[in-house]
């Protein structure tokens, strides 16, 4: 809670966010609206609750209370700003009498307490016996995946949303019956069970999943098929081979951006999709943590994306730990569909359109704008046929003021086509992200829904009982597609339809 929320009304709050933003208006639900004065507002984005003192811009997502709005637009630190604003509205910290508002004057804050000290792991390499049998059996069981006997497996792989291309360069195989190997053949220490006998390391039957980092496998994991899960409740579904290292395991780590998940099958789907925007980063489980080399990258990262499963383990250690240890760049962004990657993919979901809804506008125009020769490796979204004429090079492009008449609902275009065509025909470059952002959210919101009414008019569809006052996402994306970005949508995007009453001169 904010000084200004704990000793203003909001009456009060109110007065003074108008001195501070001017041109400011009232909306709805307690708030003002005015252009935001941290970035080149065009349409105004920049919204203040005075009923709960909070500020937030959706075009630059800056955001904070009324106290660091003060700040902020008088060049001052938090501190500084503190006691300024006490100065100025509340009669100064160093009085200690009443304040000009009846109320007693508040003194400095006490310091927010630290996050406790986290102090990263160092695992040591895994024994070269251990590095060179293991890579013997991954060199073995990727055989065994191009088996034309085994080709139910390459299936599954394939059902889970992996490229063949992407099984190859990361080397996935297939072990078709368990195997039990004397672990000092294995570089391990022997080691014998309670009934005097040598104890063995197993081979799982199941996919065989390898982290070759250089050349070098660190580690090897088995996702044991679901029919012996059934069978032995007792199981797990992934097993790893004991002895190898328990190092981070950081894909593309030449990257500013990346996704956390837990398993080595959700991070090889974010690097197929958009690994020319992103890394990835398989924990392993919700409660890994980052190891010394791991911890300074992510820490110094221009964005973590926390796409940890969307269950109870993912949700307890996101705010328990990595909210705390990575303050300034963490960004909780599960699936829109299935508590992770591997189930949003089963349900249709397009992984590279959710990694584009998750980054900040800012950082998204910044990482889209880049041109990458790296194409992702997924298939290609089939495309309806338009019957449009072609552009000459005489012709004027079709202006966003004249939408085609209502036709027959055809399948929305690939963001890459609606982006490449907007670029030959849409001159206003503010219009265009807007409505690739809107293309973005309506994809990766499974709830909503854009659609075409009869008249030619158009509607956005969700679920009844919606908290729509708290739901961020649905606000951006009714405010987008009730403006010019929803009009350059259905012309561009989906549903060329003419909206009723729609008039040229109020653009």
């Amino acid at each position: 809670m904010g000084i200004a929320e704990k000793k203003l009304s909001p009456i009060e709050r109110r007065d003074i966010a108008l001195a501070l933003l001017p041109g400011a208006k009232d909306a709805a639900n307690g708030r003002l609206q005015a252009l935001c004065p941290f970035h080149a507002d065009s349409q105004p984005s920049f919204y203040y609750c005075y009923a709960e003192d909070w500020y937030r811009c959706y075009g630059c997502d800056e955001r904070g209370d009324l106290c660091r709005l003060f700040s902020r637009l008088h060049n001052l630190n938090d501190s500084d700003g503190f006691v300024e604003f006490s100065r100025r509205y509340l009669g100064g910290l160093e009085k200690r009498g009443q304040g000009p508002y009846g109320y007693a004057v508040p003194s400095l804050p006490k310091p927010a307490a630290a996050a406790p000290r986290f102090t990263p792991g160092d695992p040591p390499p895994a024994p070269e016996v251990w590095a060179a049998r293991a890579r013997k059996f991954a060199d073995y069981a990727h055989e065994q995946l191009f088996d034309p006997a085994n080709a139910p497996a390459l299936a599954y792989l394939l059902g889970r949303g992996l490229t063949e291309a992407t099984i190859r360069e990361h080397q996935l195989g297939w072990n078709p019956k368990d195997y039990f190997r004397p672990k000092q053949a294995w570089g391990m220490p022997p080691e014998k069970k309670p009934n005097g006998q040598w104890r063995h390391l197993r081979l799982a039957r199941g996919w065989v999943i390898p982290t070759i980092v250089d050349g070098t496998v660190w580690r090897l994991k088995i996702r044991q098929p679901n029919e012996v899960l059934q069978a032995d409740e007792r199981e797990a579904k992934y097993l790893q081979v004991p002895g190898g290292c328990q190092r981070t395991w950081i894909l593309r780590p030449d990257r500013r951006v990346f996704v956390l998940v837990e398993t080595e099958f959700d991070a090889l789907l974010v690097l197929q999709a958009a690994g020319d925007l992103v890394g990835a980063v398989p924990l392993g489980s919700a409660s890994a943590r980052p190891d010394k080399e791991a911890f300074p990258k992510l820490r110094d990262a221009a964005l973590l994306i926390n796409a940890l499963d969307d269950d109870e383990a993912g949700g307890k250690n996101t705010w328990n730990w990595w909210v705390e240890q990575f303050p300034r760049n963490h960004e909780r962004c599960p699936t829109p569909e299935g508590k992770d990657l591997g189930e949003y993919v089963a349900a249709g979901g397009d992984v590279r359109a959710w990694v584009l809804a998750c980054l900040p506008p800012a950082l998204r125009q910044v990482m889209t704008s880049r041109r990458v020769n790296h194409r992702p490796a997924q298939a290609a979204e089939p495309v309806a046929p338009v019957n449009e004429p072609a552009l000459s090079v005489n012709d004027s492009p079709p202006a966003l003021q004249t939408p085609p008449a209502p036709v027959a609902a055809r399948r929305p275009r690939s963001i890459e086509e609606a982006e490449e065509r907007m670029r030959r025909e849409l001159g206003d470059t503010p219009l265009r992200e807007q409505t690739l952002e809107l293309s973005l959210l309506l994809r990766t919101s499974s709830e909503l829904h854009a659609v075409a009414t009869p008249d030619g008019g158009m509607a956005l569809r969700y679920p009844p009982g919606w908290d729509r006052k708290n739901d961020e996402r649905f606000r951006r994306t009714s405010r987008l597609f009730f403006g010019d970005a929803g009009l350059a949508y259905i012309q561009y995007v989906e549903l060329p339809v003419r909206p009723e009453g729609w008039k040229p001169e109020n653009r």
